[in-house]
């Protein structure tokens, strides 16, 4: 099974990434809260996190810091223009589409089943 988080504070987002990406072969959590989803990326080490850039008293780049290059990150934001020190493993516009989202998760399902 590939583990996907997905953090947004948008709780439609969470439910929208959810219904469209789970599957036999892939489970997805979602997070509205950065604490929660940082205590359950350490707990239960997933294969790929999704971040929002703009969350509640903190930032994807302050969350992606925390948790270090252990597992993939994927930036979220509709900003075009931030200036990010972190290197994340892949960056995700929003609105995001659909193919593109299946497109990142199927590619890194390949990266880590070699």
């Amino acid at each position: 099974m590939f583990k996907v988080v997905y953090l947004d504070d948008e709780p439609e987002l969470c439910e929208i990434f959810t219904s469209l990406f789970s599957s036999d072969e892939v489970e997805i959590r979602a997070f509205t809260d950065p604490l929660l989803a940082i205590a359950h990326i350490t707990k239960s080490k997933p294969n790929l996190f999704f971040t929002d850039y703009y969350l509640p008293k903190t930032n994807g780049e302050q969350i992606a810091e925390a948790l270090g290059k252990d597992i993939p990150i994927v930036l979220v934001s509709g900003a075009l223009d931030l200036d990010c020190k972190f290197r994340f493993d892949a960056f995700l516009k929003k609105p995001f589409r659909k193919e593109d989202v299946q497109a990142l998760i199927n590619g890194f399902r390949t990266k880590s089943a070699s």
